[in-house]
């Protein structure tokens, strides 16, 4: 039966060929797109593991989150002194982390915040953040760079820098200042990895006042990164803040904000697999194309073998096998493709945005290949049975 199922193979290998890259190229599609999709809402959400709130001037959850944590979008107004008080002295806040934007170098965006944040950001894995060389020196003029950063620039320690204001289009305002590499991220597999870090301080006095030099003893900060004390405190500093400052001030919980954005993001995520989907569809309807398109050789084929004496459920099953064996080199194909595609997407991403893509292969993509084997199966079959009545009538007597 094996053997049989080869020689008809072979005996059509080009349209056979077509079929299997067409097979090939919907699973690619649809598996693919589902790995990246889930991949990249892992990386998203593993970018604000430790962080229970982010307080910023009132702005769109979804605005104040990315900006704070991933630092893409437009920054909001930044918060005075006295708003950094207020926030800080709620009862049910454990610790508050200031970060600080606005500076860039070299097109990588500078946050300014202070030691403590490496101690309350995680890195994708939920580990400590951890200095592959270095540290965080007390100069106000040291610079932490993250792993990928400091790969990027080429820089080690010791190694001079000069920021920018502005987020590194080309048009920005340089910096006079000369900071010192002093530290280097071990990788985290979060936008940390493409960020440069520098003090508050060293924020403050870049930014002093271009007429009078005048340095202020606090600026202003981007946002708080906020932990409370117990979860449930959480709603409880919402409210707090609500209260006191009229709407001011906002306090917005990370993941609910990712879950919004995934939400919006989500419509376009659904469309992309009804598509695949029907990209699938259409790889089995070409697969029934071509094989009704070898009728003659399929009634032939069917001729052959009644008069052999062979029974229905043979040729089925030679059929069957024969389908079986499409499929399986067409996901072979598509499992190959599938993960060069998924390496290079994913180190762009890593490279272009700091987010790690973790493989996330499951039951789902295992269905999505029982089903492209099923529709090979059933495309095989089904040129079969409408070739097999009348095969000896018609099929021994055509001439070739």
């Amino acid at each position: 039966m094996l053997r049989l199922a080869l020689k008809s193979l072979s005996y059509r290998r080009g349209s056979v060929g077509l079929t299997l890259v067409a097979i090939a190229l919907a699973l690619v599609m649809v598996v693919l797109g589902g790995r990246l999709s889930e991949g990249v809402k892992n990386g998203l959400y593993s970018g604000s593991r430790g962080v229970d709130l982010v307080v910023a001037r009132s702005a769109g959850d979804v605005q104040i989150v990315m900006q704070a944590l991933y630092q893409i979008g437009p920054g909001g107004a930044g918060m005075g002194p006295d708003d950094q008080a207020l926030v800080a002295a709620l009862d049910d806040i454990a610790w508050v982390v200031p970060v600080a934007l606005g500076d860039s170098h070299r097109g990588l965006p500078v946050v300014a915040t202070t030691p403590a944040y490496l101690e309350r950001v995680a890195d994708a894995n939920g580990q400590p953040i951890a200095f592959a060389a270095g540290h965080w020196a007390d100069e106000w003029t040291a610079v932490v760079l993250g792993a990928r950063a400091a790969k990027q620039l080429g820089y080690a320690l010791g190694h001079s820098v000069t920021l920018s204001h502005g987020s590194g289009t080309g048009l920005e305002r340089g910096h006079e200042q000369v900071l010192t590499v002093s530290g280097i991220l071990a990788p985290t597999g979060t936008p940390l990895d493409n960020r440069v870090l520098v003090s508050l301080e060293a924020d403050r006095l870049l930014n002093a006042d271009p007429i009078t030099g005048a340095v202020a003893e606090q600026g202003p900060v981007t946002a708080l990164l906020v932990g409370a004390k117990r979860k449930v405190g959480v709603f409880r500093i919402q409210r707090d803040l609500e209260r006191l400052t009229d709407g001011r001030l906002r306090a917005v919980i990370p993941g609910a904000a990712l879950t919004q954005l995934w939400q919006l993001v989500g419509v376009v995520q659904a469309a992309t697999q009804v598509l695949s989907g029907l990209m699938l569809g259409f790889a089995a309807l070409t697969l029934v194309t071509l094989a009704l398109m070898n009728w003659r050789q399929r009634r032939r084929e069917c001729a052959v073998l009644r008069a052999m004496g062979s029974p229905f459920g043979f040729a089925v099953g030679a059929h069957v096998v024969e389908g079986i064996i499409v499929a399986a080199a067409s996901i072979a194909l598509a499992v190959v493709a599938t993960a060069v595609g998924f390496e290079w997407i994913s180190a762009w991403v890593l490279d272009e945005y700091g987010l790690l893509i973790a493989p996330a292969g499951g039951v789902a993509e295992w269905l999505v290949y029982g089903a492209a084997t099923l529709l090979a199966v059933a495309a095989t079959v089904l040129p079969l049975l409408i070739s097999w009545r009348g095969a000896i009538a018609s099929g021994l007597t055509e001439t070739q």
